[in-house]
């Protein structure tokens, strides 16, 4: 498993210590920058970069002629009308068991989320207690739309409304990540902010606006 590293630094001081690591990490990827919005606002020259440290290589094209292979992360977000122990939300509960199996045996899918519990129900990600996450990888968007619109799934999505009030201009983010890596909570709310923030980008996309894999490692 690669360690996971986050940096806040300069531009200037991302040549200094970033490149100095890589020499001494050859295996150490940049992944991509992540929303501004995270940043205090006396430091305008700031960036957040997201790093890769793999000990042991990994698979794809890589600037250090490795190989890098690249998988799709999916951020949900969604608000309840009730609580999760009101009656109102008893079948969703009640489905939660049936559901993220479906996901775990259907094609393409790699990781999800998940508390002892076995979902992400409990994991607060807001202030809001009524707003719950989904956070997974899959293989592809194909792989991840399959389930999502086409398996049983559908009959779970075709009741949303009756569980679930519209949640602001963006609920969904898709975005590529190398192959190991598990998104944290943080990171896929940083990818949901640059959909809030302005058109869909290869760091952040949807459905209706899907971008490939990236063909090098740093963008």
């Amino acid at each position: 498993m690669p360690s996971y590293l986050r940096v806040i630094c300069s531009d200037e001081q991302w040549s200094d210590d970033i490149n100095h690591k890589s020499q001494s990490h050859a295996s150490l990827l940049l992944i991509g920058r992540v929303a501004r919005h995270q940043l205090a606002q006396d430091a305008p020259k700031e960036r957040v970069w997201e790093v890769l440290w793999h000990d042991r290589g990994v698979e794809g094209q890589s600037v250090e002629g490795q190989s890098v292979h690249w998988q799709l992360a999916e951020l949900n977000v969604a608000r309840l009308r009730a609580p999760l122990e009101d009656p109102a939300t008893r079948d969703f509960v009640e489905a939660l068991d049936a559901i993220n199996a479906l996901a775990e045996s259907s094609p393409g899918f790699v990781w999800r989320l998940q508390t002892d519990d076995g979902n992400a129900t409990l994991i607060q990600a807001f202030d809001d207690e009524l707003v719950i996450t989904n956070l997974s990888v899959w293989e592809s968007v194909e792989a991840l739309s399959d389930y999502v619109y086409r398996s049983g799934h559908v009959s779970f999505l075709r009741r949303k409304r009756e569980w679930f009030e519209r949640y602001g201009s963006a609920h969904l983010v898709l975005w590529w990540v190398p192959s190991g890596h598990r998104p944290t909570v943080s990171e896929a709310l940083a990818r949901l902010d640059i959909v809030h923030s302005g058109d869909p980008t290869a760091d952040a996309f949807s459905f209706s606006t899907p971008f490939p894999p990236p063909t090098n490692d740093v963008r």
